[in-house]
């Protein structure tokens, strides 16, 4: 009986070391688990965290982008202010040329018809300065200017086409005689009335832009007294010669 109730304590406490190990093996489990959870929380946060890193540096990007482009249209903005602002003081001082030697013309012994013939040439010389025969019948067309060298060389007071040179990307396109009305820069800007001197000056400042177009109107045939009454009354006045340049 004694040796029967050993077995059965012995079994009791098999059965204890038993239940003992499996909750041991069940709570191992668990804090694996556990365990396991855990790194794949920390994984998901890193991966939150790195998202969110790399959606501020594209913001930051995309801003500095933005700021750059506007500091860059600013100062495109204000070239092109500070050239139509050099332009107009040059017309400026262009006039006040022309009313200063008006000023110094010995009247003394002219008659009044004679002042008054004089008065009217230097104002017509005036607004021969200022026109870009717009109000002139005229086809006006537009030539779009790739950038890099044009190859054109302008002659007269007011540009006139004198030579295409045969690498021009104009080449073809336009002809000897041909006037320009007006040369459109980028950012909507449109400069007339433009000498020899200015519009070759404006087009190798702008020559590594796109968006350059020339405006042509036909040669020059209506106006060619006009010009020529104008060119002979200015050698006459101020000794001036008509420049050739070229772009």
């Amino acid at each position: 009986r004694q040796l029967e109730q050993q077995k059965q304590d012995m079994k009791v406490t098999q059965l204890q070391a038993e239940v003992e190990k499996q909750a041991a093996l069940d709570e191992v489990q668990e804090l694996a688990e556990s365990h396991r959870q855990l790194e794949q929380k920390k994984q998901d946060m890193k991966a939150v965290q790195l998202r969110a890193e790399a959606e501020k540096q594209a913001a930051q990007l995309k801003a500095e982008a933005e700021k750059r482009a506007a500091l860059d249209g600013a100062f495109r903005q204000l070239a092109l202010e500070k050239e139509k602002f050099r332009i107009q003081v040059e017309k400026q001082q262009q006039r006040q040329e022309i009313e200063t030697k008006a000023s110094n013309v010995d009247c003394e012994n002219k008659s009044e018809g004679e002042i008054t013939s004089i008065s009217n040439q230097l104002f017509t010389a005036e607004r021969l300065m200022q026109t870009n025969y717009e109000k002139l019948p005229s086809t006006s067309i537009k030539f779009p200017l790739p950038a890099g060298v044009v190859g054109i060389r302008f002659k007269g007071y007011w540009p006139i086409i004198a030579q295409v040179h045969h690498t021009s990307p104009l080449f073809g396109k336009v002809s000897v005689g041909m006037k320009v009305l007006a040369l459109h820069l980028p950012g909507d800007v449109e400069l007339s009335t433009l000498k020899v001197e200015e519009l070759v000056q404006c087009i190798k400042d702008y020559s590594a832009d796109e968006g350059r177009v020339l405006v042509l109107d036909g040669p020059v045939r209506t106006l060619a007294k006009r010009k020529e009454e104008y060119s002979n009354f200015e050698k006459k006045q101020f000794g001036s010669e008509n420049s050739i340049d070229e772009c």
